[in-house]
């Protein structure tokens, strides 16, 4: 086990008039090499969790416990713990503040001790797993990048650590079809070589693609703990949204052509309608 909330709330300005229940009563496990996307309306407390699963914010009641240890107990290394979670904000200029990409990338390892050429190795290979080339970028102000590009050295500064755990909010946002793609790749890379992820995203395709499980938010409460599949099997009896390959087979379904299967993502569903019309082109 690499993460357990037990019972998190957290009361924003709590005990002024304007106090806000961000999270109530938010419970569950998160077991090394899963993949999980987090998924809500804006306000629902998603961005809220993923700082108090950083150590960020303090929860105002419960425990989050990172390898067996509670992140705010007194015989916790708080330092030692957050080693082990890796965040990539929402809006990634809240993470880049030096002169340079490199300077910016290499900010932790050099904060961490690291050796002068240990340094130089990691910043490079971890602007290479984001597809900056550090020739063409290391020595560029961050804040003269593009919106994608300043998301990717937010990211570069978090994997440059290596984390166990990578927490990301929305890190698509930005991205061009391309870039989209080579960054979820990389992403399923990651974890099928033992990295847990847990992804914020709005875009339900992303889901369908690359989680195995889903955790559903509303108001501040966990109101789905499942697989894709059963959120959208689920989902695909109401007029909840789905992913474009549920969508497709939902209406293929309502004009009288049934498929033999649910499929999830684009290619499934491509596979499905060929099975089911054997002429159809593939």
């Amino acid at each position: 086990m690499l993460v357990k909330l037990t019972d998190i709330s957290l009361v924003y300005l709590e005990g002024s008039p304007a106090a806000t229940d961000a999270l109530t009563d938010v419970s569950f496990t998160l077991e090394s090499g899963e993949f999980a996307a987090v998924i809500g309306r804006t306000g629902s407390g998603k961005s809220t969790l993923t700082q108090i699963m950083a150590g960020l914010l303090r929860p105002s009641a419960g425990s989050v416990e990172l390898d067996g240890v509670d992140l705010w107990s007194d015989r916790a290394s708080r330092s030692h713990l957050r080693d082990l979670v890796g965040l990539v904000m929402q809006e990634p200029e809240r993470q880049l503040f030096e002169t340079t990409v490199a300077a910016d990338v290499a900010f932790w390892p050099k904060n961490s001790g690291w050796a002068g050429p240990e340094i130089e190795a990691a910043v490079e290979a971890a602007l290479r797993r984001v597809g900056l080339d550090i020739q063409k970028y290391g020595e560029r102000s961050p804040f003269s990048l593009s919106g994608g590009e300043k998301r990717r050295v937010a990211m570069a500064g978090v994997l440059v650590m290596d984390p166990p755990l990578l927490i990301l909010d929305e890190p698509t946002v930005g991205l061009d079809p391309r870039g989209r793609q080579e960054l979820l790749e990389y992403l399923r890379g990651l974890n099928q070589a033992g990295t847990t992820i847990l992804m914020i995203t709005h875009d339900l395709d992303i889901v369908a693609e690359s989680a195995g499980r889903v955790l559903g938010f509303e108001a501040g409460r966990l109101i789905d703990d499942t697989t894709p599949s059963a959120l959208f099997s689920q989902r695909a009896k109401t007029d909840q949204e789905l992913a474009t390959a549920p969508t497709v087979a939902k209406r293929l379904a309502e004009k009288g052509f049934l498929l033999d299967d649910e499929p999830l993502t684009v290619d499934e569903l491509a596979d499905s309608i060929i099975k089911v019309f054997p002429g159809a082109p593939a």
